[in-house]
């Protein structure tokens, strides 16, 4: 799993690569408010990249960013 932060309507968002396609992670993780970039996905929680990875196994409809 590679974690980044790229920009959409003039901000920037937190963001997976899975296959060739961007997964928002606010919207992974059904947060209310965009997490702007990968380091403000880390301080939710110390456990975060595993609690990613299970969503991303679990998801069969994600929307994606090509």
């Amino acid at each position: 799993m590679k974690l980044l932060t790229y920009g959409v309507d003039g901000s920037t968002r937190c963001g997976v690569i899975q296959g060739d396609a961007i997964v928002d992670v606010s919207s992974l993780l059904g947060v209310e408010h965009p997490l702007r970039d990968v380091q403000a996905l880390l301080e939710l929680d110390s456990n975060i990249v595993a609690k990613l990875k299970d969503l991303l196994d679990k998801r069969t409809s994600i929307a994606t960013i090509p």
